[in-house]
Protein backbone atom coordinates (compact mmCIF):
# COMPACT_ATOMS: atom_id res chain seq x y z
CA UNK A 1 0.00 0.00 0.00
CA UNK A 2 1.01 3.33 -0.55
CA UNK A 3 2.45 5.09 2.77
CA UNK A 4 1.90 8.65 2.23
CA UNK A 5 -1.17 10.15 2.27
CA UNK A 6 -2.76 13.78 2.72
CA UNK A 7 -5.41 14.65 5.06
CA UNK A 8 -8.06 17.26 5.93
CA UNK A 9 -9.23 17.57 9.53
CA UNK A 10 -12.73 18.57 9.89
CA UNK A 11 -14.56 19.94 12.97
CA UNK A 12 -17.10 17.58 14.06
CA UNK A 13 -20.11 19.32 15.12
CA UNK A 14 -20.18 21.01 11.60
CA UNK A 15 -18.16 19.23 9.23
CA UNK A 16 -15.65 22.23 8.53
CA UNK A 17 -12.33 22.07 6.96
CA UNK A 18 -10.19 23.66 9.20
CA UNK A 19 -6.33 21.74 8.52
CA UNK A 20 -5.17 19.98 5.58
CA UNK A 21 -2.03 17.64 6.29
CA UNK A 22 0.87 15.07 4.65
CA UNK A 23 1.45 11.87 6.43
CA UNK A 24 2.17 8.56 6.59
CA UNK A 25 1.79 5.80 9.65
CA UNK A 26 -1.02 7.43 11.50
CA UNK A 27 -0.71 10.57 11.58
CA UNK A 28 -4.14 11.36 10.59
CA UNK A 29 -5.09 10.58 13.94
CA UNK A 30 -2.43 11.64 15.87
CA UNK A 31 -2.86 14.52 18.56
CA UNK A 32 0.87 15.15 19.09
CA UNK A 33 2.80 17.45 17.52
CA UNK A 34 0.03 19.79 16.96
CA UNK A 35 -0.44 23.52 17.60
CA UNK A 36 -1.82 25.25 20.46
CA UNK A 37 -4.54 26.57 17.80
CA UNK A 38 -5.49 22.76 16.43
CA UNK A 39 -6.06 21.72 19.79
CA UNK A 40 -8.33 24.18 21.37
CA UNK A 41 -10.17 23.95 17.92
CA UNK A 42 -10.53 20.27 18.69
CA UNK A 43 -11.47 20.47 21.90
CA UNK A 44 -14.15 22.71 21.44
CA UNK A 45 -15.44 21.42 18.35
CA UNK A 46 -14.34 17.56 18.21
CA UNK A 47 -12.05 15.98 15.09
CA UNK A 48 -13.04 13.75 12.00
CA UNK A 49 -10.29 13.30 9.98
CA UNK A 50 -10.25 11.90 6.23
CA UNK A 51 -7.47 10.47 3.93
CA UNK A 52 -8.18 12.29 0.60
CA UNK A 53 -5.57 10.31 -1.70
CA UNK A 54 -2.80 8.11 -0.98
CA UNK A 55 0.89 8.42 -2.63
CA UNK A 56 4.05 5.75 -3.43
CA UNK A 57 6.13 9.37 -3.74
CA UNK A 58 6.43 11.75 -0.84
CA UNK A 59 6.60 14.51 -3.66
CA UNK A 60 2.96 13.92 -4.91
CA UNK A 61 1.63 14.17 -1.42
CA UNK A 62 3.22 17.35 -0.81
CA UNK A 63 2.36 18.93 -3.92
CA UNK A 64 -1.16 17.68 -3.54
CA UNK A 65 -1.16 19.03 0.00
CA UNK A 66 0.20 22.65 -1.38
CA UNK A 67 -3.08 22.62 -3.76
CA UNK A 68 -5.58 21.42 -1.49
CA UNK A 69 -4.36 24.51 0.87
CA UNK A 70 -4.40 27.44 -1.65
CA UNK A 71 -7.34 25.84 -3.02
CA UNK A 72 -9.26 26.05 0.27
CA UNK A 73 -7.85 29.83 0.91
CA UNK A 74 -8.70 31.07 -2.63
CA UNK A 75 -12.37 29.77 -1.54
CA UNK A 76 -12.24 31.74 1.77
CA UNK A 77 -12.03 28.88 3.81
CA UNK A 78 -9.95 29.60 6.89
CA UNK A 79 -7.90 26.94 7.25
CA UNK A 80 -4.99 26.91 10.77
CA UNK A 81 -2.44 25.67 7.85
CA UNK A 82 0.56 28.35 9.12
CA UNK A 83 2.64 27.77 5.89
CA UNK A 84 1.70 27.10 2.21
CA UNK A 85 2.13 23.33 2.82
CA UNK A 86 4.94 21.12 0.97
CA UNK A 87 7.63 21.09 3.65
CA UNK A 88 9.67 18.75 6.26
CA UNK A 89 10.10 14.81 5.21
CA UNK A 90 8.63 11.51 6.71
CA UNK A 91 11.43 9.68 8.39
CA UNK A 92 13.74 12.25 7.64
CA UNK A 93 17.01 10.45 9.84
CA UNK A 94 18.40 12.97 12.91
CA UNK A 95 21.80 13.31 14.17
CA UNK A 96 22.17 12.16 17.42
CA UNK A 97 23.00 15.63 18.19
CA UNK A 98 19.48 16.45 16.99
CA UNK A 99 17.76 14.10 18.90
CA UNK A 100 19.95 15.04 22.02
CA UNK A 101 18.93 18.62 21.44
CA UNK A 102 15.11 17.41 21.49
CA UNK A 103 15.16 15.58 24.22
CA UNK A 104 16.92 18.12 26.57
CA UNK A 105 14.08 20.60 25.23
CA UNK A 106 11.10 18.12 26.09
CA UNK A 107 12.90 17.00 29.45
CA UNK A 108 10.66 18.40 32.39
CA UNK A 109 7.61 18.95 30.86
CA UNK A 110 4.37 17.05 31.84
CA UNK A 111 2.59 14.95 29.75
CA UNK A 112 -0.84 15.95 28.03
CA UNK A 113 -3.53 14.05 30.28
CA UNK A 114 -5.78 14.21 27.64
CA UNK A 115 -2.97 12.57 25.66
CA UNK A 116 -1.76 9.92 28.21
CA UNK A 117 -5.55 8.47 28.95
CA UNK A 118 -5.94 8.18 25.00
CA UNK A 119 -2.60 6.32 24.81
CA UNK A 120 -3.77 4.22 27.53
CA UNK A 121 -7.51 3.03 26.42
CA UNK A 122 -5.19 2.04 22.61
CA UNK A 123 -2.97 -0.32 24.87
CA UNK A 124 -5.73 -1.57 26.69
CA UNK A 125 -6.70 -5.31 25.79
CA UNK A 126 -4.11 -5.21 22.99
CA UNK A 127 -2.16 -8.74 22.75
CA UNK A 128 1.00 -8.78 21.41
CA UNK A 129 2.80 -11.43 18.83
CA UNK A 130 5.34 -13.38 20.19
CA UNK A 131 7.51 -11.98 17.83
CA UNK A 132 7.22 -8.57 19.34
CA UNK A 133 7.21 -10.17 22.81
CA UNK A 134 10.61 -11.22 22.13
CA UNK A 135 12.03 -7.82 20.41
CA UNK A 136 11.35 -6.25 23.56
CA UNK A 137 12.66 -8.86 25.55
CA UNK A 138 16.16 -8.73 23.72
CA UNK A 139 15.70 -5.10 23.52
CA UNK A 140 16.11 -4.76 27.41
CA UNK A 141 18.07 -7.88 28.34
CA UNK A 142 21.45 -6.70 29.60
CA UNK A 143 20.52 -3.15 31.00
CA UNK A 144 21.35 -2.17 34.12
CA UNK A 145 18.97 0.26 36.07
CA UNK A 146 20.51 3.29 38.61
CA UNK A 147 19.89 2.80 41.84
CA UNK A 148 17.61 6.21 41.59
CA UNK A 149 15.17 4.09 39.12
CA UNK A 150 15.35 1.44 40.91
CA UNK A 151 13.99 3.00 44.02
CA UNK A 152 11.63 5.09 41.92
CA UNK A 153 10.13 1.46 40.60
CA UNK A 154 10.06 0.79 44.26
CA UNK A 155 8.00 3.34 45.36
CA UNK A 156 5.57 3.15 42.62
CA UNK A 157 4.70 -0.56 43.50
CA UNK A 158 4.45 0.23 47.07
CA UNK A 159 1.20 -0.76 48.85
CA UNK A 160 -0.37 -1.89 45.37
CA UNK A 161 -2.49 -4.81 45.51
CA UNK A 162 -2.26 -7.31 42.91
CA UNK A 163 -4.98 -10.26 42.25
CA UNK A 164 -4.26 -13.58 42.79
CA UNK A 165 -4.23 -14.29 39.10
CA UNK A 166 -1.67 -11.51 38.65
CA UNK A 167 0.32 -13.35 41.45
CA UNK A 168 0.32 -16.76 40.01
CA UNK A 169 0.91 -15.39 36.36
CA UNK A 170 4.31 -13.05 38.12
CA UNK A 171 4.81 -16.36 39.61
CA UNK A 172 5.12 -18.77 36.48
CA UNK A 173 7.34 -15.92 34.73
CA UNK A 174 9.56 -15.71 37.32
CA UNK A 175 10.37 -19.29 37.66
CA UNK A 176 10.80 -19.70 33.93
CA UNK A 177 13.23 -16.68 34.08
CA UNK A 178 14.77 -18.98 36.67
CA UNK A 179 15.15 -22.04 34.92
CA UNK A 180 16.15 -20.88 31.78
CA UNK A 181 18.80 -19.06 33.63
CA UNK A 182 19.53 -22.11 35.24
CA UNK A 183 20.16 -24.26 31.82
CA UNK A 184 21.84 -21.30 30.13
CA UNK A 185 24.91 -21.82 32.89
Amino acid sequence: MNPFFVYLHKKLDTGDVFYVGKGKDRRHLSRGGRSAWWKRIVEKHGLKSEIIERFSDEADAFALERYLIASYRALGIELINVTDGGEGASGRPMSDEHRRRISEAQRGKPNDPAQNAAHSKRMKGRILSEETKRKIGAASRGKTLSDEHRAAISRAQKGRIRTPEQRAAIGLASKAMWAAKRSAT
